[in-house]
């Protein structure tokens, strides 16, 4: 792995952690899982999807332990996993989108040379 790349993940899994401490604190009437999406994507667009993957899994995770610490709104406990498994779901896809963002835009500053002479 790149040591960009180390730093950008680093950079990822912390926002990840603020986020989780965030939401424990929050209590169960609120979760703020959207924010999740940012250090996804992130970590997608700079270092890969695997890394985006890892990041979209661990996100996740936070959340279940999180809502297990905490609380959550839902009636039953599987009705949090099911919604959990969803945002987590919704993660993965961000993670793909953002990834090929970056293929596509490799491919593209190869094609046209440098990224400020491609057309807009």
């Amino acid at each position: 792995m790149k040591r960009h790349c180390a730093r950008r993940l680093a950079v990822s899994l912390a926002a990840m952690l603020a986020i989780a401490i965030f939401d424990a604190n929050l209590g169960s009437e609120l979760s703020p899982w959207v924010a999740y999406v940012f250090p996804v994507a992130f970590a997608a667009r700079y270092c890969g999807f695997v890394a985006g993957v890892v990041c979209a899994c661990l996100s996740g995770t936070l959340i279940l332990l999180v809502g297990s610490y905490a609380g959550h709104p839902y009636s039953s406990f599987s009705y949090f996993v099911f919604g959990t498994a969803s945002q987590t779901l919704a993660f993965l896809e961000v993670a793909w989108l953002a990834s090929r963002l970056s293929n596509l835009e490799a491919t593209l500053s190869k094609a046209w040379g440098s990224p400020s002479v491609a057309p807009r």
